[in-house]
């Protein structure tokens, strides 16, 4: 292939060539000069031979002089088919006059379709975005043409990245260096073509692991996790539907769980078993990728109802199972960027839901044995108002006239579920006292007294053990102290006292002298009243009295 170079050569040497022609006439006459004696067509041979001889001499000298433009032609040709970076070179007009095998691999448009074509033609075919390509092309030309006329006077290097899809649906990440070349023949601009897609595609999935990562931090439980999930999924993959399917442990059935953008519809519906590529990714463990599912017998009508015929779904694995399929749907065919970006997002899903499910399995267990707890103190209360009938119902009436009185005072979350288990369980060493002395109707002795005062002392004795009642253990060991010391079992004062103590205190003093004893009669609420407020300082927290005494105020 005869190239600007090699040509140059060429004639530089058949130049030279031509020039020494001048140079025969004159040998011919010194050779007759220098031998007259010999015949015309004698001195005529020999001055050609010599014109031959110096002309080889001549050509070989040049060749000698000129090769190196040629070699260096030939090396340079070879490196620009050997590179696997893309090369384009364009005149001052814009049209192609160098287009590698590189750029041929990494377009899918061959030298021949590119050769002599405007570049922003080629542009054309490449430009994959929402507005029209024709409008584009149109606009890349003018500014093309604008820079290759200033780089006529002004030779200037550019550099960007830019994101392509080829005919094929293959995408791909370049890294594009323009600059100016300068030759004897004139100017003219090219072109470097890098492919950075493992790359770009590296530094996309780790953002968004990283976004996504960020984003489910403040989710607490599924039900805040779906929506972010799937926002992130049809942002980044740019879907017109998104869904997680999600296999029901206790029937094995699979659940739309969630639903994004145009598959809201389809949110909570149960997927018919068998009849689903849900089941068919769940069963496998392998994605399911398919530009166009419209032939697809068992694909779920539903699915394409909006139009939507492009489907990638991805398994949903833990470790040891496979819990569910993340679906994405859009007109367009989905690319590999897109199946690695959303197995991205699917492990890092895939690991939230198990943990979340996880999470709130074990706060329905723990509210469970909770429950269990409550019933169990609760029948352990019931059992106490059941042995003594004189003060039967007592525990509840005091339990709910304490939880208001705590709730007025800003007793809250687990400091008030303490609170209440404290006050069911108030009386709970009296079940130590033997019912010769519990349920006697006159005076008790001075020893059966005695006996008696040591019930909150058992109380603790009792509960203290039980790990998760410790917390609750202020109100039945210290909810006869009084605030002026004269208490009992330890002669606590004031706020020696614990304030879940000093507030129950106010509701159980007040339901005895409301409530009728083997003893005495029943006080009205004006007497009842005045002894409260009576013992504010004495018996009482004088700061709780006031709160109490409206708390009584308020209606219900």
């Amino acid at each position: 292939m005869l190239t600007p170079s090699t040509w140059s050569a060429h004639a530089k040497a058949f130049a030279m060539l031509s020039a020494s022609f001048l140079l025969l006439p004159l040998l011919d006459r010194l050779f007759h000069w220098l031998f007259p004696s010999i015949p015309n067509w004698q001195a005529d041979a020999v001055a050609i031979g010599v014109w031959l001889v110096c002309a080889g001499v001549l050509a070989w000298l040049i060749m000698r002089l000129f090769a190196p433009e040629v070699r260096y032609e030939k090396i340079a040709r070879r490196v620009l088919e050997a590179s696997r970076d893309g090369i384009v070179v364009v005149d001052v007009t814009g049209k192609i006059i160098e287009w590698n095998v590189g750029i041929e691999q990494l377009t899918g448009i061959s030298r021949a379709q590119a050769f002599h074509q405007p570049i922003w033609k080629i542009l054309k075919l490449l430009i994959q975005l929402k507005r029209d390509a024709s409008t584009i092309a149109s606009g890349h030309r003018e500014k093309i043409f604008e820079y290759l006329q200033r780089n006529q006077t002004t030779p200037t290097e550019m550099e960007w990245e830019t994101h392509i899809r080829r005919s094929d649906h293959v995408e791909l990440d370049l890294q594009i260096k323009v600059f100016s070349i300068s030759t004897e023949s004139g100017n003219f601009t090219g072109a470097i073509a890098r492919n950075v897609t493992d790359r770009k595609q590296h530094e996309r999935e780790l953002a968004t692991v990283a976004d996504v990562s960020a984003a489910l931090r403040n989710a607490n439980n599924r039900a805040e996790m779906f929506p972010i999930l799937l926002e992130r999924v049809t942002d980044r993959l740019k879907c017109n539907g998104a869904s997680i399917v999600l296999r029901d442990s206790a029937t094995a059935a699979l659940i739309i769980e969630a639903s994004a953008a145009e598959w809201s519809f389809l949110q909570g519906q149960t997927l018919p078993e068998g009849k689903s590529l849900s089941f068919e990714v769940v069963a496998t463990g392998q994605p399911y990728f398919q530009a166009d599912v419209r032939s697809n017998s068992s694909m779920d009508a539903r699915f394409m109802q909006p139009g939507i015929v492009a489907l990638l779904g991805i398994p949903l694995k833990t470790a040891t199972q496979t819990i569910g399929v993340l679906w994405a749907g859009r007109r367009e065919p989905f690319g590999l960027f897109d199946q690695q970006l959303l197995t991205a997002i699917a492990d890092i899903a895939a690991n939230a839901i198990q943990r979340t499910t996880l999470y709130e399995q074990t706060l329905r267990d723990a509210a469970l044995l909770t429950r269990a707890y409550d019933a169990t103190i609760e029948g352990w209360s019931h059992a106490l108002d059941l042995r003594d009938h004189e003060t039967e119902g007592h525990t509840t009436r005091v339990t709910k006239l304490a939880l208001q009185l705590a709730e007025a005072l800003l007793v809250r979350g687990e400091a008030l579920v303490n609170f209440r288990r404290g006050a069911l369980l108030h009386d709970i060493g009296k079940m130590a006292i033997p019912d010769a002395i519990l349920l006697k109707p006159g005076p008790l002795t001075p020893e059966e007294w005695s006996s008696m005062l040591m019930h909150p002392a058992r109380a603790y004795n009792l509960l203290s053990p039980i790990e998760y009642l410790r917390p609750a253990l202020d109100i039945p060991n210290c909810h006869h102290e009084r605030w002026d010391g004269t208490g009992y079992p330890r002669g606590l004062k004031g706020e020696e006292i614990p304030l879940h103590a000093r507030i129950f205190a106010l509701a159980d003093v007040w339901d005895a002298l409301t409530s009728d004893r083997p003893y005495r009669s029943a006080w009205d609420a004006v007497r009842a009243r005045a002894h409260i407020f009576e013992q504010a300082g004495k018996h009482f927290d004088p700061a709780i009295v006031p709160v109490f005494l409206d708390l009584l105020d308020q209606p219900g």
